[in-house]
């Protein structure tokens, strides 16, 4: 519940049209949030790393709500007191206060780390290329699709599906026929606005609402294979990728850190610092979550808006594809507490 606190406003600059925007925020009591003993553990050690970390702090430095999601000298006292002290829920009271920015409840989504079939040569079967980035393939997806020349092939793969579905994840494991693997990342994109086929395949009436997935909207493509590209072109957003040696883990984030299963989040980075903890109030699970913003997306958008990256594979796949609840995200700025 929220309790009655002090308000005040704080000024974020908008990064595409350099507007100001004006957004109340409202404190939020901490004592009375769902936390997992488990998910407090395992949050402390990940917040352990981010205290090391020189990136996270050029990164809250160097955005431009700095120093409203808590200064450098904020972060290194709480950060001390991490390592000196028990991190349970009272840690987290004592040393953190629970701030939201809008009480109108936006959506959390899940993402995942795909993977997808490769070959290093077109076949009759592997025949729709992984792009890498060059500026002479700025135009929209329909496009790219024909103007593309040989030497931009990263790979090829089998799936045109599969490949739609990496360049909206933004990064997977490539596996070759003999079992090799790499790791796929994104390079850039044509600078064209994403734009969602699930909307438009509903507003089509194609689907109804309340039967839209991942899973689904894959199936649907699968069985109209007449209208598929019309649908996949309508999304003009491409994705270029680069290559890397396979490594266990997940994929690296915008934060340059591996993402971690059920705990690294995507958010907007118009508003929020990378690295910046958050608490996930939704029906997601029968706990609140806590989280770290290791990661940014163009669909993200919003004060309550986020992506929770749920692992890799295909259990990942269909778990990530049917998350869609109202979210409130709650952020945990540090505070001095000269006890």
């Amino acid at each position: 519940m929220f309790k009655k606190f002090k308000f005040f406003f704080l000024t974020i600059i908008l990064a595409f049209n350099l507007q100001i925007s004006i957004a109340y925020s409202k404190e939020y009591d901490i004592s009375t949030l769902d936390l997992l003993d488990s998910n407090i553990l395992n949050f402390k050690k990940i917040l352990s790393e981010n205290c090391e970390s020189e990136h996270f702090k050029k990164k809250l430095k160097e955005h431009r709500s700095y120093p409203n999601f808590g200064s450098l000298e904020k972060w290194k006292h709480v950060c001390i007191k991490l390592g000196k002290n028990t991190f349970n829920k009272n840690f987290l009271i004592q040393n953190f206060k629970a701030v939201v920015l809008s009480n109108k409840k936006q959506l959390l989504t899940g993402y995942y780390e795909p993977t997808i079939k490769i070959s290093d040569k077109k076949t009759n079967i592997f025949q729709y290329p992984l792009l890498r980035y060059s500026k002479d393939l700025i135009f929209e997806r329909r496009k790219i699709n024909k103007m593309y020349k040989y030497e931009d092939v990263l790979y090829w793969t089998d799936d045109e599906i599969d490949l739609f579905f990496l360049q909206i994840q933004g990064s997977g494991i490539g596996r070759y026929k003999n079992g090799n693997r790499v790791k796929i990342s994104y390079s850039g994109n044509n600078g064209f606005p994403y734009t969602s086929i699930g909307k438009i395949i509903v507003k089509k009436g194609y689907l109804k609402k309340e039967h839209v997935t991942l899973q689904s909207i894959k199936e649907w493509l699968r069985k109209n294979t007449d209208r598929k590209a019309e649908i996949l072109n309508k999304n003009k957003r491409y994705i270029f990728f680069k290559s890397s040696p396979f490594f266990e883990g997940g994929p690296i984030g915008a934060m340059g850190r591996i993402l971690i299963p059920n705990v690294s989040v995507a958010i907007d980075t118009n508003i929020y610092p990378l690295g910046m903890p958050f608490v996930l109030k939704s029906e997601y699970k029968k706990f609140d979550m806590l989280t770290l913003a290791h990661d940014t997306g163009s669909a993200i958008k919003g004060f309550n808006r986020a992506d929770l990256f749920i692992g890799s594979g295909k259990m990942a796949e269909k778990e990530a594809g049917k998350l869609k609840n109202p979210l409130l995200l709650i952020c945990l700025i540090p505070v001095i507490n000269h006890d």
